[in-house]
């Protein structure tokens, strides 16, 4: 059951950021927070170099848009960290 959630979870939020990204752009707070979920189902289902791929992403593009030191992007480096380091719960 819970593979099956989590599959529709990722649906989800592959519609939201393919809707976010027709709709306001790739760099686009609300596209790259639908990026960064996206990156967190795919972590949770096993799919790590594809949240890698996502999370480095959301981190380059959330420096872009708010700068380096700001909290989402220090968010989005430190899961890409833990992704790579296995350390996330």
């Amino acid at each position: 059951a819970q593979q099956g959630q989590d599959a529709e979870a990722e649906a989800c939020f592959r519609q939201a950021v393919e809707a976010y990204t027709r709709a306001f752009g790739a760099e686009d707070p609300y596209t790259l927070d639908a990026v960064f979920n996206l990156a967190m189902s795919l972590e949770d289902q096993g799919k790590k170099s594809d949240a890698e791929r996502l999370y480095q992403a959301a981190a380059d593009g959330r420096a872009r848009a708010f700068g380096v030191d700001h909290a989402d992007t220090l968010q989005a480096e430190e899961a890409l960290m833990m992704c790579r380091s296995g350390s996330r719960p």
